[in-house]
């Protein structure tokens, strides 16, 4: 995971976005509904409900563990290609490499933009449009993510 446990309670308390994972082959997410953080199962029906994120990733629900410990044991999975979008849209900035040349998906006061290598750096209003529309030799970086094609070097 790209996101630590801390990180991940301080964004999801502090902006909108939501935490999709699988514990045990099931699908989960945590989201906010008017006023409330919540855990939604694979059907959409909330399993947990509760005014504060820490009160919530506290309490005890897969088999008897909390949200925290199986975060920190590593027993959950979360899109490692998601926690990069979404540290990009937070600010950060994510070098990699692919075929021995350096790539950054940056902010710029131009935009958000995949800079470097090959490509013809062009400039998006939100790190999402960039992610989505980002191309090395015609193939989007997403398969080149997805075929571990790309080395994460930073992300800063």
């Amino acid at each position: 995971m790209y996101i630590s446990y801390t990180d991940w309670e301080y964004y999801f308390s502090t902006t909108k976005v939501d935490l999709p994972f699988k514990y045990k082959e099931k699908n989960y997410l945590f989201t906010r509904n008017i006023g409330e953080y919540c855990l939604l199962n694979e059907n959409s029906e909330t399993v947990l409900t509760d005014k504060s994120v820490e009160s919530l990733w506290n309490k005890s629900f897969f088999e008897n563990k909390s949200f925290r410990e199986v975060f920190i044991n590593e027993e959950i999975f979360i899109d490692p290609y998601y926690e990069l979008t979404l540290l990009n849209s937070w600010g950060r900035e994510i070098e990699f490499t692919y075929k021995n040349q350096q790539y950054i998906f940056a902010n710029t006061t131009d935009g958000c933009g995949l800079i470097g290598g090959l490509v013809d750096t062009k400039y998006y209003k939100t790190p999402q449009e960039s992610w989505n529309n980002a191309k090395i030799n015609g193939i989007s970086f997403y398969d080149l993510y997805k075929n571990g094609e790309v080395q994460i070097d930073f992300i800063l």
